[in-house]
């Protein structure tokens, strides 16, 4: 198993940005360049600063050659956001594909809210992830507590 980060995560938390009641979105792509992923890889691929409430996540897929599957979760529960996405990327042909938690359903992670500072993360569940294979993913989340009613 290893850890891999984007841009994005190396970045960094990004300056304060609590604007009250207003939506902001993160995004971090990786692209498998050089190994193919293996079982249990992690990829750090957005970061996420404490009081954070997610609203939504998009995955994208692209340029896929292989099937595969994945989690989209964090540290705590890698499967938060998502639990083995998988089934739509065809062996042997170049396809892309694209999730949202709303669309499929996976709303399990809607609204949590980070009380530390964190990543979200893509966990690969099997070997083959082939070389030129692209992840994106979009984060879109509130700052809580800039509004004294609000609540999550």
């Amino acid at each position: 198993m290893a850890t891999k980060t984007t841009t994005a995560v190396d970045a960094g938390i990004m300056p304060d940005n609590m604007l009250a009641g207003g939506l902001l979105h993160r995004t971090g792509s990786y692209e498998v360049a050089t190994t193919a992923l293996a079982a249990d890889d992690v990829i750090q691929m957005v970061p996420i600063p404490k009081g954070a409430m997610i609203v939504d996540i998009h995955v994208w897929v692209v340029s896929a050659t292989s099937h595969g599957s994945f989690d989209v979760g964090d540290a705590g529960d890698v499967d938060r956001f998502f639990d083995g996405l998988s089934g739509h990327m065809a062996a042997g042909s170049a396809v892309d594909y694209n999730a949202t938690q709303h669309a499929d359903g996976s709303c399990a992670g809607v609204n949590y809210t980070y009380t530390a500072d964190d990543t979200i993360d893509v966990t690969w569940l099997q070997s083959g992830c082939a070389i030129g294979t692209r992840i994106v993913l979009g984060v879109i989340y509130t700052m809580t507590g800039t509004i004294e009613d609000e609540s999550s």
